[in-house]
């Protein structure tokens, strides 16, 4: 067997291009963090988390009100989740109440988790090709998306339904929405001609 100058157990040393060769311990603490931020797994994870809390949120509904589970289970950060919501008593007619809570990350904590590890995977691996009007109208697009979103968000969130008028009318907001994808289409239409062949 050929010998390339290596003993049998220890690593080659890395390559004198490689970052952390050049960076040295806090390169690699920092490489080591932007892996755990933006790793998949870390995704997959909190995507179950969001999908356990929205069933115990849903299932702490059959003795509280939607808006009393949304401020214990979803607009906090730490969501103290009863036992008793997992034993239903429609379920186990006979069964005595079960007694105890346990703490489980809330809405808010999972929702910023969940924007921190996208966002730091579009930092770190996001290599962004588009440049001068692409870039420009594509980063306009997007503030239009996040300006409707907000106006249709803004225009029903009365919790109460006392009456209280929103900020838009919807018919307002229905003409928005018809002349923001009208201008699409004619945007797209128009540059569907100007595409080299």
């Amino acid at each position: 067997m050929a010998n390339n100058g290596h003993d049998q157990g220890t690593l080659p040393a890395p390559p004198a291009n490689d970052k952390r060769a050049r960076t040295g311990p806090i390169g690699s603490t920092i490489d080591a963090l932007a892996k755990l931020f933006t790793s998949l797994k870390l995704t997959v994870f909190l995507l179950a988390l969001a999908i356990f809390i929205v069933l115990a949120g849903t299932m702490a509904q059959v003795d509280k009100g939607i808006w009393q589970v949304i401020d214990e289970y979803f607009r906090v950060s730490i969501a103290w989740v009863d036992l008793q919501i997992f034993f239903p008593r429609h379920w186990f007619p006979g069964l005595p109440p079960v007694p105890g809570r346990i703490p489980f990350p809330g809405g808010w904590l999972i929702g910023f988790l969940m924007a921190f590890n996208l966002l730091a995977t579009y930092v770190v691996r996001l290599k962004i090709h588009a440049r001068g009007v692409r870039l420009v109208a594509g980063i306009a697009l997007i503030v239009l998306g996040v300006l409707l979103t907000w106006l249709v968000v803004a225009s029903g969130s009365n919790k109460d339904d006392s009456g209280n008028i929103a900020e838009i009318e919807w018919s307002t907001l229905w003409f928005l929405l018809q002349a923001g994808l009208a201008s699409l289409g004619l945007v797209a239409f128009y540059g569907l001609f100007r595409i080299d062949p």
